[in-house]
């Protein structure tokens, strides 16, 4: 029987977390492999993954030494057998129920990308229930999809407030490994970013965005908007605009007609860096110590502020101390 959807899941230590992640995915009616990579997990997380391995014959296990989650996803891209791919994170959990309906919409139009909204939740606030994102697409209602090329999704999702995500949807598998998408390996923060930024500034492209809740998103303590003086995180997110401006620079030699459409999504893909900065700014640089404040202040460069003045007019008061 051919398989559907490749659900890639990354593992490293996540013990608590993972059957919750497992079980909703075990659940989907659509033909599927479950391909688990363990990272490298020094807790108890390979003991739950070896329990659902001896149950079920679609779950696959890769054991690898400590990579990174950028890694993990791309051993799983490698070995998987389904039209489409589905990146899961270990820590969320697959609230959709009918993806065997999404594959179908997804055949009908030879889509690349097939994408719904998420729900999350905040760890660190106990009284908090979970919210639903809204739609990227102003245009489709609760369970209505809209078919689109990658460059309107891009300023649809530019619209409202950048939140790109590999787990969102899933991907036609032959169209990533023909257009040679990978996850980055040398980033440790912001993989994401860059891979679906390389993907919506791609032409011909074809996405679906479904008016319904894919995926449960759980926001944990440590994560990029909870940890306080960590430099770490302040560096690799100015990596990540490296391989931005690479990427831009790469698109505009690729691009053979300029039009309004080509134009726009230069333009959004400077936006992204702009994004990128204030992330930064606001979440790591504004919450360091004057110690490390003094440290980091060199990387906003003239370069960078104008950057961010231009498209985020909200900073035009910033004050690198």
């Amino acid at each position: 029987m051919s398989v559907s959807i490749s659900f890639v899941i990354p593992v490293y230590n996540v013990e608590k977390y993972l059957a919750r992640c497992l079980d909703s995915l075990i659940s989907q009616s659509v033909s599927k492999e479950i391909i688990i990579v363990n990272d490298g997990s020094t807790d108890g997380s390979l003991a739950v993954v070896e329990q659902y391995f001896s149950r079920y014959p679609f779950i696959i296990l890769i054991n690898q030494h400590n990579q990174g989650v950028a890694a993990a996803r791309n051993a799983g891209l490698r070995q998987a057998k389904g039209r489409y791919v589905y990146f899961v994170d270990p820590d969320d959990w697959l609230v959709e129920t009918h993806l065997d309906t999404m594959v179908e919409i997804a055949d009908r139009h030879q889509a690349d990308v097939l994408k719904g909204t998420i729900e999350k939740s905040d760890e660190c606030d106990a009284f908090s229930g979970a919210c639903s994102r809204r739609f990227e697409s102003s245009r489709i209602k609760a369970n209505q999809y809209e078919v689109m090329s990658s460059y309107q999704h891009l300023n649809d999702m530019l619209k409202w407030d950048w939140h790109p995500s590999c787990c969102f949807g899933f991907f036609r598998t032959d169209f990533l490994r023909q257009n040679h998408l990978w996850l980055n390996e040398t980033l440790s923060v912001g993989e994401d970013i860059l891979f679906i930024s390389e993907i919506l500034s791609l032409s011909n492209i074809t996405v679906i965005e479904v008016g319904r809740v894919f995926y449960h998103y759980r926001l944990r303590p440590n994560s990029l908007t909870t940890t306080k003086n960590d430099i770490s995180k302040l560096v690799h997110l100015f990596e990540l605009d490296k391989c931005l401006i690479k990427l831009y620079e790469q698109r505009k030699n690729d691009i053979e007609n300029i039009n309004d459409e080509t134009k726009r999504m230069l333009i959004n893909l400077e936006r992204i860096r702009a994004i990128n900065y204030g992330y930064i700014y606001r979440y790591q640089y504004l919450k360091y110590s004057p110690a490390l404040k003094a440290k980091t202040r060199h990387y906003f460069t003239d370069e960078v502020l104008q950057l961010m003045k231009k498209w985020l007019p909200y900073y035009n008061k910033i004050v690198i101390e």
